[in-house]
């Protein structure tokens, strides 16, 4: 949870869990490359996995668990089938309600995870906001929903961006 996370100097303890879970898709759940695996280039993420903790104590809002249902006291794992980490960063933005229209604009983009069907219903985003942004978002948004709501508003780009034959799909 605390910085490099998510892996590379600082990530050990991340790496050792996310490797022994994937050693577990493969050696027992019978993964194979090319026939239950069927990604063309793969993903550095597969060898060790994104296993990182939520820094609850940082956070100025209830954690993803309580958000979810779960108690404080319980002890949680999420699982999301993602695609890599997507890093955004922005040291111009004073106004938070300005940095979060920008994540939300950054976050719609065709081909990412919530554009993996037509209708664009399924499909998840991760968004990992480090403590000086949950601090600074926390000030401007103290319940999470109001941000999250205001996520959800601009996550879109104008359709016309699309080629034909995908922008036939989507008004379909």
């Amino acid at each position: 949870m605390g910085p490099g996370c998510m892996g590379g100097a600082a990530g050990r303890g991340s790496m050792t869990i996310g490797r022994a879970l994937a050693l577990c898709l493969r050696n027992i759940g019978g993964q194979r490359v090319g026939e239950t695996s069927k990604s063309v280039f793969g993903q550095p993420a597969r060898v060790t996995g994104l296993c990182f903790a939520e820094w609850e104590e940082q956070s100025p809002w209830p954690s993803l668990a309580e958000r979810r249902g779960f108690s404080r006291q319980d002890e949680v794992v999420t699982a999301h089938g993602g695609k890599g980490t997507l890093p955004l960063a922005d040291i111009n933005t004073e106004d938070a309600a300005d940095l979060v229209y920008l994540l939300a604009k950054s976050v719609a983009y065709p081909m990412g995870n919530k554009f993996l069907e037509p209708t664009a219903s399924n499909g998840q985003i991760v968004f990992a906001v480090n403590p000086v942004w949950a601090k600074r978002l926390g000030a401007a948004f103290p319940d999470v929903a109001d941000m999250e709501a205001l996520l959800f508003e601009h996550a879109w780009q104008p359709v016309e961006l699309w080629p034909k034959a995908n922008r036939r799909i989507l008004e379909e």
